[in-house]
């Protein structure tokens, strides 16, 4: 299985993946997640954790199959996809989130700024739909 490099969500995940299956794949690490699904593409590997807007534009061109998602139901934006949980993985549930940082030293109106900004475009509808 490929990964971004060790330690990131997709290295971790498959590690857990691991833990809750009877699988026992190798991982090789790549400098991110395009080589890595490049590597799938060309028959490389034969598994990897990807983000959804990488893996869904090629399970749609028919180039890459979806087994599960790995939240703990379907997600709204493959309802189509089951859950690995679904798929039998007992108790497997990894979601992840991002946060913006920066340095503690910034002044707290720039901050608040940023923090009103960012929330601003992440209510957008149009960024919604593509997280």
């Amino acid at each position: 299985y490929g990964t971004p490099g060790v330690g990131t969500v997709g290295h971790i995940g498959t590690e857990l993946l691991k833990a809750r299956s009877n699988i026992n794949p190798v991982h090789v690490p790549y400098p991110g997640y395009p080589q890595v699904a490049n590597a799938m593409l060309g028959g490389q590997l034969q598994m990897a954790l990807l983000p959804p807007a990488l893996a869904q534009a090629q399970v749609r061109a028919g180039k890459l199959r979806a087994i599960g998602v790995t939240s703990s139901g379907r997600s709204p934006l493959a309802p189509e996809v089951p859950s690995l949980a679904e798929a039998g993985i007992s108790n497997f549930n990894l979601e992840i989130w991002n946060a913006f940082a920066a340095p503690s030293t910034m002044p707290k109106p720039i901050q608040a700024k940023l923090a009103a900004l960012i929330s601003e475009i992440a209510r957008s509808e149009d960024v919604r739909s593509k997280l």
